[in-house]
């Protein structure tokens, strides 16, 4: 017999959700996932870490939220045979088309279906990322301290920010690109002047009265500028745990398209991270 250490990275994305350990064994019958049986081996909550005694035969390793939501969960980890033991780690991705999936962050994590590359058109992708944020917003966890990473600039194409090294990136179907950290999180969508006719011509201002217009939780807001960061930001309770969030919406446009970047925090919190935010949002160049 050997053991195995899953470490459960903190994350605002599906904190309150308790997490199962599966692993693949073909005598089982607790679970079926993509047509491998599997034996339960524990639960795992937010930022926990777990030891498991397993067998050393070769086998893999699923962390699901339900059994409801197991064929959302494409990831696993492939243990190799023998008798030492495995430590590794991961945690639950900003990601609705996969539920917001738990996914190993080691070598030997492994996809059994490949991801969706789905591009939204520009009304639908503003509309869904309101939608996004609504969703993943009860899950946030925020320390009441501003972070304290060093600077890392994060490049999407030709659009650069300079975050800190609390942030990490990943992909999530309908944005350029997700950044989540244990303070802060933050969604970049892209839309490309080619999306419908002379949308290259619309002034920033006119872009962000669009948003405005497809953004029905901020029907109240108003563009304003800060430092040359035009931006509007609105407050929005969430049903599933009645606590309030606050959202800033900062946009810029591009040589080729536009840009929009949603920082959310918790509004009871937002003045911890109000400066922080705009530093960042300031930050933002264009370089190819």
């Amino acid at each position: 017999m050997r053991y195995l250490t899953i470490e459960r990275q903190k994350s605002f994305v599906a904190c309150l959700t308790t997490m199962k350990v599966y692993i693949e064994d073909p005598t089982a019958d607790d679970l079926e996932i993509n047509g491998v049986r599997c034996r339960k081996l524990g639960t795992l909550k937010n930022g926990e870490k777990g030891n498991f005694r397993i067998s050393e035969s070769a086998a893999k390793v699923y962390v699901i939220a339900d059994k409801l939501s197991k064929e959302l969960c494409n990831n696993f980890y492939q243990l190799p045979a023998g008798p030492e033991s495995v430590t590794v780690s991961g945690k639950c991705r900003l990601n609705p088309g996969t539920a917001n999936a738990f996914c190993f962050q080691d070598g030997d994590s492994q996809e059994t279906a490949p991801k969706s590359k789905k591009k939204l058109l520009l009304i639908g992708g503003i509309a869904l990322a309101v939608v996004v944020v609504a969703a993943v917003a009860a899950c946030m966890i925020f320390a009441l301290s501003t972070p304290k990473g060093e600077t890392k600039v994060f490049s999407v194409d030709d659009f650069h920010i300079a975050l800190t090294t609390d942030f990490t990136e990943f992909d999530v179907e309908g944005f350029e690109r997700a950044m989540d950290s244990e303070h802060v999180a933050l969604l970049i969508l892209q839309e490309e002047f080619t999306l419908m006719e002379g949308f290259g011509d619309y002034t920033l201002e006119e872009y962000g009265e669009l948003v405005l217009s497809n953004n029905p939780k901020a029907k109240d807001s108003k563009l304003s500028t800060k430092n040359g960061v035009m931006y509007f930001e609105y407050e929005s309770v969430n049903m599933e745990d009645g606590k309030n969030y606050r959202y800033i919406v900062t946009m810029y446009k591009g040589p080729d398209a536009f840009w929009m970047v949603q920082y959310i925090v918790h509004a009871e919190e937002a003045v911890w991270y109000r400066d922080d935010i705009f530093d960042w949002a300031e930050s933002v160049a264009f370089m190819k």
